[in-house]
């Protein structure tokens, strides 16, 4: 039985056809749709430090992608569903501590395929799916092929 679904959401032109994938799972399962983003917000050094002004960048990096997982919520307003944005410089890391938090019983991606290092250094899919501890659908379709 599926009760909760996360289903990371990168921006790119893929993630409305990762979304879509993920919305009719939720539908024909009854189960809370996760809208997930990691956002890489983390400061090397942080302008404070250096005495200027505090950066925002990360802050506003943050409210974007929040602004935009709510566009993905507000396209199907009777499926329950909740919007999770974490700053984190590693997008698979954020993923599967999400998913561990929030107890979901599936995590939903998209896959770039591989290009260039990818190939050696391997892909965020390619690590969530070797790491998981939840059960993940991996979405081949979408936009921008």
């Amino acid at each position: 039985m599926i009760r909760r679904v996360l289903v990371a959401l990168d921006g790119s032109s893929r993630a409305p056809g990762v979304f879509q994938r993920a919305l009719e799972i939720s539908r024909d399962s009854g189960a809370e749709l996760l809208l997930f983003r990691a956002v890489d917000a983390v400061q090397e050094f942080p302008a404070a430090g250096a005495g200027g002004p505090p950066d925002t960048l990360g802050a506003e990096l943050v409210r974007a992608a929040h602004e935009e997982l709510m566009k993905y919520a507000a396209t199907d307003a009777g499926q329950p569903c909740r919007v999770l944005v974490q700053a984190d410089a590693s997008p698979d890391r954020a993923v599967l501590a999400a998913s561990e938090a929030h107890d979901v019983d599936l995590i939903v991606i998209g896959n770039h395929g591989y290009h260039g290092f990818d190939r050696i250094l391997g892909t965020t899919a390619d690590r969530i799916v070797h790491r998981a501890k939840r059960d993940v659908l991996i979405v081949y379709r979408g936009g921008g092929e």
